[in-house]
């Protein structure tokens, strides 16, 4: 019997929480069309990874956005319709180029290979027994220093939430950061010579890169959040737990057991709504399958696709 190949990242920990979610998303592949907001989030990273890339041909960049910002998605609410409009994503993208990164002056982009590093991808080896292999896989969206300071990864966000102080604060206790971290550590013990592995030798750090969305994109709010820097031990400990995730999955696997987790802790209330399978635990198994199938599409989970939304 073949061993069932488990893609681990930040969105896939998010419905560890739930067995039964898990399952779906990350095992089985069940997803429905992105929202708006998602898209547009992902046509900005698009922009921006290509600008860099391409040494800021505008053209190009703006191209590829467009491509990524014109797949199926769910239609923004009509109070937020501006997620469907892709001149106030040019707006943004433009302004965010020229206003804030053209005259960034406190952080450096590493250069690899002669292309900025953004947008690198990981896909890590971490766990094997006799039922699950598991891979930690993401994308980092950009990698450099700060001037006289560490090295750090930094993730790009768009949000629509109008307190960055409490959106910041929220990745205090992200998986996310925490991953990236993670991450780099083990690829200074398995190759040091790599680019994470040198930047994991250090005392690194990680932040975030807010865009906060407002209906006129001239009012647009770009900020940077702390510099987070995590103690060996709180690695250690976090490395502990996602081992506790792998021998999670592996009994599911092993065992079949799947059970409705969030019924009994409350994971199936998500900070903005209910979890997109609540329909279908709350029917018969029979009616959920055809909930699923009606629903839904199957779409293997890949995380090192962004373009796919997974990340």
């Amino acid at each position: 019997m073949s061993k069932q190949l488990i893609r681990l990242s930040s969105t896939a920990l998010r419905t560890i929480g739930c067995a039964f979610e898990f399952d779906l998303t990350v095992i089985k592949g069940y997803k429905q069309p992105p929202s708006s907001k998602a898209v547009y989030g992902v046509a900005l990273h698009k922009f921006i990874d290509t600008m860099y890339k391409t040494e800021s041909d505008v053209s190009l960049s703006l191209a590829k956005a467009k491509n990524a910002f014109n797949i199926l998605k769910e239609p923004a609410p009509p109070k937020q319709s501006y997620y469907d409009d892709f001149r106030h994503l040019t707006n943004t993208a433009l302004t965010l180029w020229t206003e804030y990164i053209e005259k960034e002056s406190t952080f450096d982009i590493l250069v690899l290979d002669g292309k900025a590093a953004t947008e690198i991808t990981f896909d890590i080896p971490y766990y094997e027994d006799d039922h699950i292999i598991v891979r930690l896989q993401g994308t980092i969206d950009k990698i450099g220093q700060f001037k006289g300071g560490c090295f750090a990864v930094g993730d790009w966000k768009t949000t629509g939430q109008w307190d960055l102080t409490k959106f910041f604060s929220s990745f205090k206790v992200s998986a996310q950061l925490r991953i990236y971290h993670m991450v780099c550590l083990l690829m200074s013990q398995r190759e040091p010579e790599s680019t994470l592995g040198r930047i994991g030798a250090t005392r690194m750090g990680t932040f975030i890169e807010a865009i906060q969305i407002k209906p006129d994109a001239n009012d647009n709010v770009i900020k940077r959040s702390e510099v987070f820097q995590y103690s060996a031990k709180e690695i250690a400990d976090f490395q502990l737990q996602i081992d506790d995730v792998c021998h999670k999955i592996s009994r599911m696997v092993s065992t079949g057991y799947i059970p409705k987790e969030g019924i009994v802790n409350t994971h199936c209330t998500k900070p903005w709504g209910l979890c997109k399978f609540a329909n279908v635990c709350a029917n018969s198994e029979t009616i959920g399958n055809l909930i699923l199938k009606k629903d839904f599409i199957v779409k293997e989970f890949t995380p090192l696709n962004y373009d796919a939304m997974e990340e």
